[in-house]
């Protein structure tokens, strides 16, 4: 019986090793801002992706496609500071999301 659960408790954490060895997304999305713009660039393994397609949620929720570089900047042209969603999509269609805190257009 001892056998049995030994048996068991390796399964259970040779299982666990494999769920946290699982690929992780090879696109990142790396923003920076200043005052009221953000420039956004999409790469997957450190190369930019360009005509690479992303939302914007915050300002006005939009679809966009980043430039020949993997790079686009987008503005607040608000009169108040928010925060801005950035969301690409992996290979596999799940999300990976960026926020940043705009300012206002003066």
């Amino acid at each position: 019986m001892k056998y049995i659960a030994t048996l068991i408790a390796t399964a259970a954490i040779s299982m666990s090793f494999n769920a946290l060895a699982a690929k992780a997304s090879d696109i990142s999305v790396a923003v920076s801002s200043h005052a009221n713009q953000a420039n956004i660039t999409v790469t997957e393994n450190g190369k930019p992706l360009k005509n690479y397609p992303f939302t914007v949620k915050g300002l006005v929720t939009t679809e966009k496609k980043t430039g020949q570089d993997g790079s686009v900047t987008i503005y607040n042209n608000d009169s108040t500071s928010k925060t801005v969603t950035f969301i690409v999509k992996d290979e596999d269609g799940k999300p990976v999301k960026t926020d940043i805190f705009l300012g206002y257009q003066e």
